[in-house]
């Protein structure tokens, strides 16, 4: 199922993809594609683990909107507004 979450130091709402959910507790497995990587590129392994007992969630911190990551020389320092 979609969902989202705020992430309350930026504002942003960001999708999460969750399966494997049911009633029954089970333990969790986060995906955290990289970036321009779509959560989906990863299904084969969320399902992998669905079959293995795990509700699996797929974050998507990018989102269409975003401007590029800057690129080149102090890319921490270049890229800390972005986090």
């Amino acid at each position: 199922s979609e969902r989202a979450v705020e992430d309350p130091a930026t504002g942003r709402t960001l999708p999460i993809i969750v399966v494997g959910g049911d009633e029954r507790p089970r333990p969790l497995a986060l995906i955290s594609p990289g970036y321009r990587v779509p959560p989906g590129e990863y299904a084969a392994l969320a399902q992998a683990l669905v079959r293995r007992g795990y509700v699996v969630a797929l974050v998507q911190h990018d989102l269409p909107a975003d401007p590029p990551l800057p690129t080149g020389e102090r890319l921490l320092e270049r890229r800390r507004p972005f986090w």
